[in-house]
């Protein structure tokens, strides 16, 4: 983690602290349930409940990548990119419980004693990361069309979220 991404964790940490979850993504990043886009509070409750002794939940990250061109056409931005790699087991993202974690970080965590770390498979959530290739990635295998995975998960809730986005105040929404 480079050094300046961990002051402004632990500031929404503090701010949230009246909520019981939080979760450390970034702004192209989204977690998305499997069983419907707009589930994310149910099925973090639900889990919750399941595991009373849960610090944070980890998700897998599953990558849209930028590189592969756009596959739907769309205003919406998450909604352009359908083909994705498979959930990748070197990274993840956490929500965090609060009061039960000793560390926070973008990508891992240490709870206190008595509470554990809840690693959710991808069958029930995963992040969905809109991302160019990686550096590591050789090219070539990024650019290639094997392991690329078709997801329309998010397309049932295109209409829902373009009526939630005319809520939004015009400066945000358009970064005045």
């Amino acid at each position: 983690m480079y050094s300046d991404e961990i002051l402004p964790i632990y500031d929404c940490m503090m701010r949230s602290s009246d909520y019981t979850f939080t979760a450390v993504l970034d702004f192209d990043e989204i977690i998305v349930p499997k069983k419907g886009p707009l589930d994310l509070i149910p099925m973090l409750n639900h889990e919750y409940q399941h595991d009373e002794h849960a610090a944070a939940f980890v998700f897998r990250i599953e990558n849209f990548i930028l590189n592969w061109t756009t596959s739907n056409e769309t205003n919406l931005h998450f909604m352009k990119y359908v083909k994705r790699t498979l959930a990748l087991q070197d990274q993840s993202k956490i929500v965090y419980v609060q009061g039960r974690y000793k560390t926070v970080n973008m990508h891992t965590t240490e709870a206190l004693r008595g509470f554990g770390i809840v690693f959710l498979p991808s069958k029930k959530a995963a992040v969905h990361h809109y991302t160019v290739c990686r550096p590591a990635w050789s090219q070539s295998s990024c650019l290639s069309e094997i392991n690329r995975h078709y997801d329309r998960t998010m397309m049932g809730i295109e209409t829902h979220l373009l009526e939630r986005l005319k809520m939004v105040p015009d400066d945000l929404r358009l970064g005045k």
